[in-house]
């Protein structure tokens, strides 16, 4: 199965239910507000709508950012297929210039997640 696969059913239960949650608490407010700083002005979503987008966020944030209390990673100590859906999602924040001061355990994930070597290496070449 791989080093980043769950372990038992119950982890994989769990990797499972976080990605799930990512796509549909967390992607489509994020693609709103990567899309209001990517798009040319003629295709940038409405100001309300990004407004929208960012209040939406607080609570999905604050969901993730307590799960983040009890452990440095999704599904405990180390970095799985949970982390790697849910990070791959939430980058997008970084993309849109998102603070992510109040939400100080998902900053720091998220920072652990992304500095991986394979993240890095990636290279996502993105207009600026």
């Amino acid at each position: 199965m791989g080093a980043r696969a769950p372990t038992n059913l119950a982890e994989e239960g769990k990797a499972f239910a976080w990605s799930m949650w990512a796509l549909t608490e967390l992607e489509d407010n994020i693609v709103t507000l990567v899309q209001s700083v990517l798009m040319p002005p003629e295709r940038k979503p409405e100001a309300a709508r990004v407004e929208r987008a960012k209040e939406a966020l607080n609570g999905p944030l604050r969901v993730l950012d307590a799960a983040l209390v009890q452990s440095q990673y999704l599904l405990g100590s180390r970095f799985t297929i949970a982390d790697l859906n849910v990070a791959g999602v939430t980058a997008g924040l970084r993309v849109a210039k998102f603070e992510l001061d109040a939400w100080p355990n998902v900053r720091a994930w998220l920072g652990a997640c992304t500095g991986r070597k394979a993240f890095a290496e990636l290279r996502l070449t993105l207009p600026q």
